[in-house]
């Protein structure tokens, strides 16, 4: 099943201000995706998150969603805070 989510990210955490295909609302910015998906120009696309550094051992790869495929792009707008940024996602869990 896919994952949708539209994130807002602070210097603690991520939290979903819009998803599809994941329960959670929010998690701990040390295993956010969307992170490295805002430190990059442009949208990140990760073909295989276990072959990928930056998240082999992350929770969310290993964890029960199982995600395999990740792309994600910073949204911004002018008057947008440092202290909060938001991101787009789209992830895929792996074939059972």
């Amino acid at each position: 099943m896919p994952i949708a989510l539209v994130s807002l990210v602070d210097s603690r955490r991520q939290w979903f201000k819009a998803c599809y295909g994941v329960d959670m609302r929010e998690t701990d910015r040390s295993v956010s995706m969307c992170t490295h998906a805002l430190d990059h120009d442009g949208v990140l696309v990760v073909p295989d998150t276990m072959q990928d550094e930056r998240f082999v051992g992350n929770p969310l790869v290993t964890g029960p969603l199982h995600i395999r495929f990740y792309a994600g792009a910073p949204c911004s707008h002018q008057t947008a805070s440092r202290s909060a940024r938001s991101a787009f996602s789209i992830q895929c869990r792996a074939s059972s």
